[in-house]
């Protein structure tokens, strides 16, 4: 089976899911995102400080590693990270890839206190 994603698909199946039109579509999506409890967090989740929430889900074949995410910082608007990788043969490096730019659309999409004060 043949499967093909596209980054700007899965960020709108993310957006439709963090920000839904209706009280009940917010209920199903509730519902949805948490049944992303995932148990590998090597990618987005390992790019974000401890305590954030965060809701995504991974896929992975040889040399393909995905991960898409709402994160919930805390205090602010929710917002949704897609990264696809693919033709790095080695999953540690991937992981740590897509970990670091994790961190750096955090720090850039959520300010510090220090940032704020000056």
């Amino acid at each position: 089976m043949l499967s093909i994603v596209i980054d700007h698909d899965l960020r709108s199946l993310w957006l439709s899911l963090a920000e839904p039109v209706s009280c009940y579509l917010g209920e199903v999506a509730s519902t949805v995102l948490q049944g992303f409890h995932q148990e590998f967090n090597e990618e987005i989740p390992a790019g974000l400080p401890a305590g954030t929430r965060v809701a995504h889900k991974t896929g992975w074949i040889t040399g393909v590693l995905h991960d898409a995410a709402v994160v919930y910082p805390r205090d602010r608007t929710p917002y949704v990270l897609v990264v696809l990788t693919r033709g790095i043969p080695d999953d540690k490096v991937a992981r740590q890839l897509i970990a670091d730019i994790s961190r750096l659309v955090y720090q850039a999409t959520v300010p510090t206190r220090a940032s704020q004060s000056r």
